[in-house]
């Protein structure tokens, strides 16, 4: 996934609702409205957003963060920041 843009990603994985690595079931993650396009890995600005501004999560749920490849520190650092989310995310 380190090769792709978000875009790209989006455009060009494919994503297995069925797959046995999913304990919930299909019908838990997408509903008969959306194809498996609709599933697809989130960028870390979008999961911030979504993590800060949706009412069912408590605003002292723990974010981790896992860097992945070189140069990925300080952009993520920032982005947090700018989200006002540091207080909440743990990196590694």
């Amino acid at each position: 996934i380190l090769e792709y843009t978000a875009d790209e990603a989006r455009s060009q994985l494919t994503f297995n609702k069925h797959s046995d690595q999913f304990g919930c079931g299909p019908d838990l993650i997408t509903d008969d409205n959306h194809d498996d396009h609709y599933c697809y890995v989130h960028t870390l600005e979008e999961v911030l957003i979504t993590l800060r501004d949706h009412p069912d999560v408590k605003p002292d749920f723990v974010i981790k963060i896992e860097l992945k490849g070189p140069g990925t520190a300080f952009p993520s650092v920032e982005l947090v920041k700018k989200h006002n989310m540091i207080h909440r995310c743990q990196f590694a």
